[in-house]
C-alpha cells in the first residue's frame, strides 16, 4: 500500500480527516436545493443509497426544463423512467419548447411520425418551416410534398427569375445526381453537343446548401429538347437567421421537373445554388 501525504496539511489536520458517514453525507445532501442535489447523487455515485421512488420524487419537484435536463445530461433515463413516462413529461411544453426539446436530446425516436406530425402542426406556421428545413433528417417524410410545398410558397420573398435561354431547343444525354460528395450536392447535365453544365454550390464553412426536394422525374429531361429552363431565387422569411430558396425549372415534351435547392447560414454567405457551363479542360 503506497501513503501519499499532501504537504500543505499539517499531520494534525491529516489525522482528523475522518471519512463522513451515509448519515451525515445525507443531511449534507438535505441542505443542497433539489437540482443541486439530483446533480451531485448521480456524480457522485450515491445513487445505490437512495430507492427509485426517491430518487423520482426528488426530481419531480423539478420544473418539467430542469427535470429533463438532468435526466438526459446525467443520463438516468434508463434507470428510472419508461418511454412512456418521458412523453408524458414531454407533454407538459408547449409545442415549440416539446419540439425544441426533442431536437435538442434527439429523442424523435421516442415518438410516431403521427405523434411528431401532431406536436409540428400545433406551431406557428413560420416556426414550424424553420424547423422542417433546419431539421430534415429528424423530421423526413413527416409531411408530404404537396404540404411543403404550400408552406413553401407562402413565406416566399422577392423572387428573382433567371432564364437560360441557350440552352432551349438543346438535348440532355445524360444526368447525374451526387448527394453530399466531396463538392456538396450537385447534379451534372451532359447534352448531345458535349456541352456538361452543372448544378451545385461552393461550399464555405458557415453555410449549408443541399437539394431540398427534386418534383417530377429527371429521366423525362433526357432525349427530348428543352422547352423550358428558368431559375426563381426567393428568400425565406421564416428562416431563423437567412435562408433562400432556388428553384430550377425544366420541361421537355415529356415532362416538368422542378429542383428544388435550399440554403441557410447567418446572412454573410451566398445561400443560392448555381447552374452553369463547365469548361471540361480544366475542371477537375
Amino acid at each position: 500500500m503506497i501513503t501519499v501525504y499532501n504537504k500543505f496539511i499539517n499531520e494534525g489536520i491529516r489525522d482528523k480527516m475522518i471519512p463522513k458517514s451515509e448519515k451525515d453525507i445525507r443531511a449534507s445532501l438535505d441542505k443542497l436545493d433539489d437540482k443541486d442535489k439530483i446533480r451531485l447523487i448521480f456524480r457522485q455515485k450515491m445513487t445505490d443509497w437512495f430507492s427509485k421512488k426517491e430518487l423520482k420524487d426528488m426530481l419531480s419537484k423539478l420544473n418539467i426544463m430542469n427535470r429533463l435536463n438532468l435526466i438526459y445530461n446525467i443520463k438516468i433515463k434508463m434507470n428510472l423512467y419508461t418511454n412512456k413516462e418521458l412523453k408524458n413529461m414531454y407533454s407538459e411544453l408547449n409545442p415549440t419548447d416539446e419540439i425544441d426539446t426533442i431536437i435538442l436530446y434527439h429523442t424523435e425516436n421516442l415518438f410516431s411520425k403521427k405523434e411528431l406530425k401532431n406536436i409540428l402542426n400545433k406551431i406557428e406556421e413560420k416556426r414550424r418551416l424553420n424547423i422542417i428545413v433546419d431539421h430534415k433528417k429528424e423530421f423526413n417524410g413527416l409531411f408530404s410534398k404537396k404540404e411543403m410545398d404550400k408552406l413553401i410558397n407562402k413565406y416566399k420573398e422577392k423572387e428573382d427569375v433567371k432564364f437560360y435561354t441557350e440552352i432551349l431547343g438543346e438535348t440532355i444525354t445524360d444526368i447525374k445526381t451526387e448527394y453530399e460528395s466531396n463538392w456538396g450536392d450537385r447534379i451534372i447535365f451532359t447534352f448531345d453537343n458535349n456541352d456538361e453544365y452543372r448544378m451545385y454550390h461552393e461550399q464555405d464553412c458557415c453555410e449549408e446548401v443541399h437539394i431540398d426536394d427534386i418534383n417530377g422525374e429527371l429521366d423525362d429531361l433526357i432525349g427530348e429538347p428543352i422547352l423550358k429552363a428558368e431559375e426563381v431565387t426567393s428568400n425565406n422569411s421564416a428562416a431563423t437567421e437567412s435562408g433562400t430558396w432556388t428553384f430550377y425549372k425544366f420541361a421537355t415534351i415529356k415532362g416538368y421537373v422542378t429542383i428544388r435547392w435550399y440554403g441557410s447560414s447567418n446572412g454573410y454567405y451566398s445561400e443560392k445554388a448555381i447552374f452553369q457551363k463547365q469548361n471540361i479542360k480544366n475542371d477537375n
